[in-house]
């Protein structure tokens, strides 16, 4: 299990690296205009400066530095999470299960939101290059869809956790 952990927090941690790598290789060639929001149909409909992509990068590592935060005290102070299992109601070693499942839930949701993030900071690059027009909606949809079972699969895994 802790093996398991320690997988997930790499991959997350390399996510986060890799995006901060390419925004740093490729921020002297970005124009002084990027675009900063994309409309539903995939273009850009807001523009900023080139340091705004800076903003993303330390939205994606804050968040990624909560989430691990989070992910290390659940067995310490269990009563901020809400479990679909009550803990009171388990054996010692259901209570482990438990709070092993949900640290990997919450570094497994990490890294679909990491995706995310990356897919954008790309997008982000390769328009603002001329590369490609906007945001696709298939990889978008796919990405949220594979957030979406991460989800639903670590919380089916969570709510048969049983003494």
């Amino acid at each position: 299990m802790v093996r398991r952990y320690v997988r997930l927090a790499f991959v997350n941690l390399l996510l986060v690296v890799a995006c901060w790598a390419i925004v740093c290789y490729y921020h002297p060639m970005l124009p002084e205009k990027i675009p900063t929001h994309f409309g539903f149909h995939g273009p850009p409909d807001e523009w900023g400066s080139k340091s705004t992509i800076f903003e993303l990068l330390l939205i994606q590592t804050g968040l990624f530095l909560f989430i691990f935060i989070l992910s290390l005290l659940v067995k310490r102070y269990p009563k901020i999470y809400n479990f679909p299992v009550d803990p009171k109601l388990l054996s010692h070693e259901g209570k482990e299960e438990l709070y092993s499942q949900t640290r990997e839930f919450l570094l497994a949701t990490s890294i679909g939101i990491n995706l995310l993030f990356a897919y954008i900071t790309v997008t982000i690059i390769n328009v603002a290059l001329g590369k490609c027009g906007g945001v696709n909606g298939y990889i978008v949809g796919l990405l949220i869809g594979i957030l979406s079972v991460i989800i639903i699969y670590y919380l089916i895994k969570t709510n048969q956790v049983r003494n």
